[in-house]
């Protein structure tokens, strides 16, 4: 999986070349891709994420959102995986208005002190390079004031455009 992802992110043949090439070849992106799509297919969770994270940053965007549609009627009430799953969603979002429904799915949690993943919430708010709110940003502060957040400072800082 690490190969294929550098293969994909860095345009490099193999981890033993020393110096990208050019261009990757159809066949060799060909094969990248469906590997990707494999494992969104068939892999599980933070994996599923992960390919579906790749797929879309690369403009592969056909069957996304559906799977991850299915994956919200069966996991997405399950904590932690659940803001994996909103996150995929609101970067498969075609239009604005469906991104922040599921931006804001996130921030919720982050404002929720009782939720049990508001690390990974802040995390993917982060990732998706997603200005807090100024709701978020009172609950990070209060966290930071008595010591309870729950992520490193580098994370919250990457909130604070």
């Amino acid at each position: 999986m690490v190969a294929l992802l550098t293969v994909l992110a860095a345009g490099r043949l193999d981890a033993q070349t020393t110096a990208p090439p050019t261009s990757v070849t159809p066949a060799i992106r060909q094969r990248s891709i469906d590997a990707m799509r494999q494992t969104l297919d068939q892999e599980q969770r933070w994996i599923k994420v992960h390919a579906a994270e790749y797929l879309l940053e690369l403009d592969y965007r056909d069957g996304v959102r559906e799977v991850f549609l299915k994956e919200l009627d069966l996991h997405g009430d399950e904590p932690e995986y659940r803001i994996g799953i909103w996150r995929v969603l609101a970067r498969a979002a075609v239009a604005e208005k469906d991104r922040k429904t599921w931006i804001g799915r996130i921030s919720e949690v982050i404002a929720d002190r009782a939720a049990p993943d508001r690390g990974h919430a802040i995390e993917s708010l982060a990732k998706l390079r997603t200005a807090a709110t100024d709701r978020v940003l009172e609950a990070l502060q209060e966290d930071l004031q008595n010591g309870s957040s729950p992520v490193p400072p580098y994370a919250v800082l990457a909130l604070i455009h």
